[in-house]
């Protein structure tokens, strides 16, 4: 289960950066074939360092700059360990993986939950992968043929584990 991405995340939308939190339906995110896809859903959920500490599993991670590309993470990304993230260079890239962040055995950290932690999702009305603090991570989109994820994300994932 994914919880979404983490407050004070940035998004490339349509008009520059915005926090994650800041997004509301209707806004357009920056998606990794070059286009702009309109959020349709945002949801958001909240878990106190109670119910962090009782399930380790989602204490974040931190993705330290530089981690999967000299630039990407272009500073320390704190995300959720089950957040997926899209191994490529960029737009146009034929080859593309999915993995979550907790599979990175180096460059990533545990980080002590201390207060409560507050995630949004982001539901767009297409499939693809969007921008997300300088590293592309997979959409959910209306359209999934599965709870959280559309094609493009569940081919990328086939060709990952074929």
């Amino acid at each position: 289960m994914s919880y979404g991405f983490l407050h004070g995340t940035e998004v490339e939308t349509g008009f520059g950066l915005r926090t994650i939190e800041r997004l509301v339906p209707g806004d357009r995110i920056l998606t990794l074939a070059g286009k702009l896809a309109r959020v349709v859903w945002v949801g958001h959920t909240q878990l106190s360092a109670r119910e962090v500490a009782r399930a380790p599993g989602v204490q974040p991670v931190r993705l330290r700059a530089g981690t999967l590309t000299e630039n990407a993470p272009c500073r320390d990304l704190i995300m959720a360990p089950t957040q997926e993230i899209v191994l490529c260079d960029g737009p146009g890239q034929a080859e593309t993986r999915v993995i979550a962040a907790k599979a990175l055995l180096c460059g990533t950290d545990r980080l002590p939950v201390l207060h409560d932690l507050r995630f949004t999702q982001l539901m767009l009305e297409q499939d693809g992968f969007m921008l997300v603090g300088s590293v592309w991570c997979p959409s959910m989109t209306a359209t999934a043929s599965d709870e959280s994820v559309g094609y493009e994300t569940q081919m990328a994932k086939m060709r990952l584990a074929g």
